[in-house]
């Protein structure tokens, strides 16, 4: 993957679907390496943003440590937001 991106293969290609399908997956080797080659971090709002879409009942720690990964790379926006107050409610 890392010699495909390196030759130009795009992180946003088919709406982010590669971001999508890592973090869905909780595949966080992946998921930093395509961060390595991400120039927009506002895209990574809207894949948090997609993660919420699931039922936080059956939230897996492996799914929390990919949206601190998301967190800690800069998806910011209403979604986190709404995220924290779920968090602390």
């Amino acid at each position: 993957m890392r010699e495909l991106l390196t030759l130009g293969a795009s992180v946003y290609h088919d709406n982010h679907g590669a971001l999508d399908a890592a973090t869905q997956l909780c595949h966080h080797d992946v998921l930093i390496l395509l961060l390595e080659y991400l120039t927009d971090a506002s895209v990574l709002s809207l894949v948090f943003g997609d993660r919420l879409q699931e039922s936080w009942s059956t939230l897996t720690k492996e799914m929390v440590d990919t949206l601190e990964i998301l967190l800690k790379h800069g998806a910011q926006g209403e979604d986190v937001q709404r995220a924290l107050v779920l968090a602390i409610s």
